[in-house]
């Protein structure tokens, strides 16, 4: 009889083997699944092995050691200051497929050739749009031999400032993706490479905001680090990474980039859940259905199979999420120590009274984390919880912010506003790109006609621009034959010291709050839209934007797509109005009714 032993802490997947370093990093490994490393000499050194020497070390004989790519010679290298004594382009491919493989991700490795560049650029961008972490070493393709004391070699060495941009550039065309790239070298010069990669980012996106700070080029969505490998003579100021920690640290990097605070840990744990659990959802997609959807397309249209299978699809994602039980995010303690941390050393909070930014109370540090780790008018199934001195019409959001370090104000309205976008929009342009899939119009399609940002002074939002939501039914957009009109109802940035608003876009990097002003149908607007082969409307990528153009020539770029549920809300909102019934009667009893 074969017993059956305990799982063994070695079989447990390396995100919960890391947990016991944070919950953060404990959900960056589980998310974590694949790197791609380049370096020249990836292969050149294939056992892995870290060679150790110190200075004054012999050999026996009275040698000097030796290493990898030369001699040590004190005299020819003095004026180095510990530069590259031990070759420190060396790479321990083996040590670093291994290390990432004992926190559970899976290592590719290339090695460019100076004979074949155009391929190994195409096999790399190949490889990056894959994984979830790129590693580059910044000296490749050799022009020359490399010695330890030719330092002119190094200058004529091409660098992996073409690759990086062209990662970047392709991650643009996808939509602004997430993106950690590491580079990893031996070059002491980390304030030449990170001008040249900065001036790079400039000069291939002119519009781009850079942030600079720690060995760190922060972009878009993108962040590039720059570590040191190890070298057996330490430079000052140069904190080198040894092949063994390599992996560790860059799981440390990707949790400091995306992984730290709440959201965030929650959208990785479902993310890998969704990542472990697929075979599930494919269990559940099974061939034998494709006689089941080929009927429905049959009754229905092409495009509306389409979306009613891309339905079921996201429903079966949050299912699995769900059922992995992915919410130590929202643990009691979890978020009490999240409050701690960011409430630190601070005495009172202020809570804003709408956008009017001179109303706000003030309340004790306790009052303020009661509220938030308790509830305000919600019990929370804790018997005596509900926080009563905190009003909660106002802001909580403004208890986070310190209004001694930041305008807590205005940083409490922007999480509001970025927040509020989140939770009702389905697809935001901001997100996606020419290679996104085109929108079709539809209910809840939010549309903007013209393009000039301008703050007016009566209120917040574009001068020059017009806001619209589509409010044509589901079944009216699909299945058509000939241009169709569209009901638009026009959507209005909020007045000075406006508190309500319905929606809130995003436009040329300012989130816009707008709201349903006019709900009468009297203020909607008809334009006409000629279908594709398809039945149904569907946008074409002109000029940056995804674009719908009426028959009397009229552009509407889309913003987006709201949620249904919200769309139907608001729908449902106009349809009350206009299903008022109006009658005449004598206007001192109309008033006095209740």
């Amino acid at each position: 009889m074969i017993s059956k032993a305990p799982p063994s802490e070695s079989l447990m997947p390396a995100g919960f083997l890391m947990s016991s370093r944070g919950p953060a990093v404990g959900a960056a490994a589980q998310f974590l699944q694949t790197v791609v490393v380049v370096d020249d000499r990836a292969y050149e050194n294939l056992e892995g092995s870290v060679v150790e020497a110190t200075l004054g070390d012999e050999e026996p004989g009275g040698r000097a050691p030796t290493f990898p790519g030369g001699d040590l010679d004190d005299t020819e290298n003095d004026d180095l200051d510990g530069d590259l004594v031990l070759d420190p382009e060396e790479f321990a491919t083996r040590t670093i497929v291994d290390g990432f493989a004992d926190v559970g991700i899976s290592c590719s490795v290339l090695a460019p050739s100076p004979d074949d560049e155009p391929r190994d650029n195409d096999r790399l961008l190949t490889l990056a749009s894959r994984s979830d972490v790129v590693v580059l070493d910044w000296t490749i393709r050799p022009s020359v031999a490399r010695t330890v004391s030719n330092r002119e070699s190094q200058a004529t060495n091409a660098t992996s400032l073409s690759l990086i941009l062209g990662i970047l550039q392709a991650d643009a065309v996808l939509g602004s993706r997430l993106r950690l790239i590491c580079v990893y070298t031996g070059e002491s010069d980390f304030d030449r490479m990170m001008g040249d990669v900065s001036e790079g980012i400039e000069k291939t996106f002119p519009d781009a905001a850079i942030q600079i700070s720690n060995r760190r080029i922060d972009f878009a969505n993108a962040r590039i680090v720059f570590l040191s490998k190890e070298r057996p003579i330490a430079i000052h100021g140069l904190d080198s990474v040894n092949a063994h920690d390599l992996p560790v640290r860059v799981v440390d990097e990707f949790t400091d980039l995306v992984a730290t605070g709440l959201l965030p840990e929650l959208a990785l744990n479902s993310l890998s859940a969704v990542r472990m659990y697929a075979h599930r959802l494919l269990a559940r997609f099974s061939h034998d259905l494709d006689p089941a959807l080929l009927s429905h397309r049959a009754l229905t249209s092409s495009a509306d199979a389409h979306q009613f299978a891309l339905a079921l699809i996201g429903d079966e994602l949050g299912a699995l999420a769900a059922s992995a039980g992915v919410g130590s995010a929202f643990d009691m303690d979890r978020i009490e120590r999240y409050l701690d941390d960011r409430m630190q050393g601070r005495s009172n909070a202020r809570q804003w009274m709408g956008l009017d930014k001179g109303r706000f109370k003030e309340y004790s540090i306790e009052d303020a984390k009661s509220a938030l780790l308790n509830g305000v008018g919600v019990d929370l199934l804790i018997e005596g919880s509900r926080n009563k001195k905190v009003d909660k019409k106002g802001s909580l959001t403004s208890f986070l912010f310190d209004d001694n370090k930041v305008d807590a104000w205005q940083g409490a309205l922007t999480v509001d506003y970025s927040f509020a976008k989140l939770s009702s929009m389905a697809r935001d342009r901001a997100y996606e790109g020419s290679h996104s899939i085109a929108p079709q119009l539809q209910l809840g399609a939010i549309l903007r006609e013209g393009k000039s940002f301008e703050e007016g002074e009566n209120f917040v939002g574009p001068k020059y621009s017009r806001y619209w939501i589509c409010f044509q039914p589901l079944c009216d957009g699909v299945r058509l034959h000939e241009a169709t009109a569209f009901p638009f109802l026009p959507l209005s940035s909020l007045r000075k010291n406006q508190v309500k608003f319905d929606l809130v876009v995003h436009h040329e990097g300012h989130d816009i709050p707008l709201e349903i002003r006019q709900s009468k149908l009297a203020a909607m607007d008809l334009p006409k839209f000629s279908p594709t082969n398809s039945g149904s409307v569907v946008a074409a990528w002109t000029d940056q934007d995804w674009v719908f153009v009426s028959q009397d020539n009229r552009q509407f770029a889309w913003m987006g797509n709201v949620r249904l549920d919200k769309a139907h809300k608001l729908l449902h909102s106009i349809v009350n109005t206009a299903g008022r019934i109006g009658i005449d009667e004598y206007e001192y009893y109309r008033r006095q009714m209740s």
